[in-house]
């Protein structure tokens, strides 16, 4: 019989996933909603039989709850994406009962799972977790027949068979971990309502799971029917009494605890506060309900939160914007269309902001006294931290040539470690890795520019330069300067031109010997402020020519935008709060862009670059991505909506397996 190791890690992973779902309801995460109305309907009764078939209510402890819709389905979906070989009814059988049992499950009936804590009394649940899945299978007397072979079916409540001797037939030649995968698992028949006249329920771990789950995986969450391919649902309130006064006075000690490593006491307000806000997160969230829908052309994945209330930060700014939903904004589709990453959002309340900036800001100004920094030379640097504008509404665009970005790394790998030639090289390489980057904000063009101007009088201070030095040594050297415009710029007069530049740090790989080392050459990278009446643009970038072209281009909205690209025309009537888009060789870029402004060897850039040029759509699919919220005020939901087209699916299988993924 086929061994489906594979398919068992998978569902170990899930069961993983699951447990730490329960534990990282403590924090910030999303938490899971109840199926709606809109999406689940009664289903279908099953054949008649003697055991009772009633309704079963939600168990009160349940956490997590999903299905599987239609496992065949998806599963011939996802073997056209990937080729690889699809899972039958035996491996996703063996993969249920933890051990070869033959083809008894029907693949074309819904799987489903159940994850609720396990309570002990009237007090705080226990640490442990209860764990149960459920599948329909293709008929009693086969199973029957499949399995009295090798284990005896011992009858239960309510018509129940409960399958003894798993585990006892474990494959003595596997490894210790496989041994006890498929030694916990707790198995039965057992009747139910709906298409399938019985499914099999096995519990993971602890046999209560079977107990306390089991009545309501096949007769409660059989009544309702998905309207999606794979849905999950998390309710937060088994787990909110594990929020109380008591854990809200636990995060202030943690956050005390945390804060007072540096011994500084606005780390420790700032700590305690942080800790604080996570407990009232999860004290405002109510259910999240995540929904995967599949297709040959893509995947959708929507993710959606109920809040209860909104006490905490997160809460609110989730929340923000419920009165600002619309199309997005033409500055969207001005951004230009080579583009590997655009979102824009909506902003925010100033007033909403302003504490957690005067918070960080308290910790700026502290830290730089302790530092032995005199108040007036502090000062100016908070201050003109604090001028930056926060809240307003903002488009914001970044890509690379990568053409000039693979020359680059030719280049830099080829150069002997150590010579001025590989500092060139390098720094040619950074600039190409950082790429391009246009910002439109909804504010005017002065607001912007005397925050840097101000930034760049406190940053040239030598006791606040010194400061950076000592307590960053691992990064580039920072140097700040208001320069001429270009020769020729149609730039407003008003335009303004700043250089950034870095001295990055000695490179890694550099080996120190009887030769001095070259000092690594300064990267220049440029800021352009430009107004354009009530809003400002800026550009930011290492080479001058195209940065400026970018950005002339997207305040024109002539060229190549992203009004040429059909993947993202379903956003132009969409209502939405916030939307964007990212590639895949976005996402390498900026990591590639970080390593290179470190002075880490070009090998890795090199190997990155050519493994996005093997992928079937080089890493440049859009993966588009919404988010809109019902209301500021509770009750609210805010659904977020995440669209993966098969091209870049296709890339992201293609680059799990050459790293050893599945």
């Amino acid at each position: 019989m086929i061994r489906c190791r594979a398919a068992q890690a998978t569902l170990d992973f899930v069961a993983a996933w699951v447990l730490w779902a329960q534990a990282a309801c403590s924090g910030p995460s999303p938490v899971l909603h109840a199926p709606s109305a809109a999406a689940i309907s009664l289903g279908t009764p099953g054949p008649a039989t003697t055991a009772d078939l009633g309704p079963v209510a939600l168990p009160v402890n349940l956490i997590v709850f999903g299905r599987i819709t239609k496992p065949s389905a998806s599963l011939s979906i996802a073997h056209a994406w990937s080729k690889l070989p699809t899972p039958q009814s035996e491996q996703l059988s063996e993969l249920v009962v933890g051990e070869p049992v033959g083809p008894l499950i029907d693949v074309d009936q819904p799987v489903d799972f159940a994850l609720a804590v396990n309570r002990t009394g009237a007090g705080l649940p226990s640490a442990a977790a209860l764990f149960s899945v459920s599948a329909g299978i293709r008929s009693l007397d086969v199973a029957k027949a499949s399995l009295t072979g090798r284990y005896k079916l011992v009858p239960a409540d309510n018509g129940a068979l409960v399958i003894q001797g798993l585990g006892a037939a474990a494959d003595p030649g596997a490894d210790e971990e496989d041994r006890d995968s498929q030694a916990r698992r707790t198995c039965e028949l057992a009747p139910a309502y709906g298409s399938s006249a019985t499914r099999i329920v096995c519990a993971l771990g602890d046999p209560k799971a079977l107990t306390q789950l089991g009545p309501w995986l096949t007769r409660g969450i059989t009544r309702m029917r998905s309207t999606s391919d794979v849905r999950v649902d998390v309710r937060v309130q088994p787990i909110k009494s594990l929020v109380s006064d008591k854990w809200k006075t636990m995060s202030v000690l943690l956050g005390a605890f945390t804060g007072s490593s540096l011994g500084i006491q606005s780390v420790r307000e700032l700590a305690m506060a942080a800790a604080q806000d996570v407990v009232n997160s999860v004290l405002d969230l109510d259910t999240l309900s995540l929904d995967i829908h599949l297709s040959d052309s893509a995947a959708r994945v929507v993710l959606t939160e109920n809040f209860s209330g909104t006490t905490s930060l997160f809460a609110q700014l989730t929340t923000a914007n419920a009165d600002r939903v619309g199309p997005p904004p033409a500055q969207f589709w001005q951004m230009p269309s080579d583009a590997d990453l655009v979102v824009f959002g909506r902003g925010t309340d100033p007033a909403l902001l302003a504490p957690v900036r005067d918070s960080v800001l308290k910790v700026v100004s502290e830290t730089l006294a302790e530092d032995g920094v005199k108040p007036p030379d502090g000062q100016a640097l908070v201050e003109a931290l604090r001028r930056f504008p926060l809240s307003a509404a903002t488009v914001y665009a970044r890509g690379i040539d990568v053409e000039a970005a693979r020359k680059s790394v030719t280049v830099a790998v080829s150069s002997s470690a150590g010579d001025e030639g590989e500092q060139s090289a390098m720094g040619s390489l950074a600039k190409d890795l950082v790429g391009w980057h246009v910002i439109e904000i909804d504010e005017p063009a002065s607001d912007l520019s005397q925050a840097l101007k101000a930034l760049t009088a406190a940053w040239s201070r030598p006791a606040v330069a010194s400061v950076y030095r000592a307590g960053f040594r691992g990064l580039p050297a920072i140097r700040l300067a208001l320069a001429p415009m270009p020769k020729g710029s149609a730039w407003p007069v008003t335009a303004e031109h700043y250089v950034v530049e870095l001295q990055p740090p000695p490179a890694a790989h550099q080996k120190a010997g009887p030769k001095a080392q070259p000092v690594a050459r300064s990267v220049q990278f440029h800021v352009f402020v430009v107004p354009d009446g009530g809003r400002t643009w800026v550009g930011v970038g290492g080479d001058e020519s195209l940065i400026t072209a970018k950005l002339a281009s997207a305040i024109a909205g002539s060229g190549d935008s992203l009004r040429s690209m059909p993947e993202l025309m379903p956003l132009k009537d969409s209502q939405v709060g916030a939307a964007g888009f990212v590639t895949m060789r976005g996402v390498a870029a900026e990591a590639m862009g970080i390593a290179a402004l470190m002075g880490l060897p070009p090998q890795s850039a090199a190997d990155t670059l050519a493994e996005l040029q093997r992928l079937p759509a080089a890493g440049a699919s859009a993966l588009t991505l919404t988010s809109t919220s019902s209301s500021a005020k509770a009750p609210a939901a805010v659904v977020t909506s995440f669209d993966v087209p098969r091209a870049a699916v296709e890339d992201g299988i293609v680059w799990a397996l050459h790293h050893g993924g599945f």
